[in-house]
């Protein structure tokens, strides 16, 4: 089934910690569900796990919001003081 290959893969790709944990979880949920939700579904809730677990659990987020505020305040006028820039 080639879906659920794809599945693999996005499953695979998630940080090793999370993947050992919740790996067989995952294959086991999608075989039980992909004739009810629809492999779509599942592949796209695999997707967003992908996308929260490296983003939100591996901090990755601070360095976007450190990025998004440096370039914020570059864009802004010198006389407007930035918070934590000391501009």
């Amino acid at each position: 089934m080639m879906i659920r290959g794809l599945y693999r893969c996005l499953v695979w790709l998630h940080p090793p910690a999370f993947r050992l944990r919740f790996e067989e979880e995952m294959f086991w949920v999608f075989d039980q569900a992909v004739g009810t939700w629809g492999a779509a579904a599942l592949v796209a809730d695999a997707i967003i796990s992908l996308s929260r677990q490296w983003l939100l659990r591996s901090g990755l987020w601070k360095w976007a919001a450190a990025a998004s505020l440096e370039l914020c305040c570059s864009s802004l006028h010198s006389e407007v003081s930035c918070p934590g820039t000391g501009r």
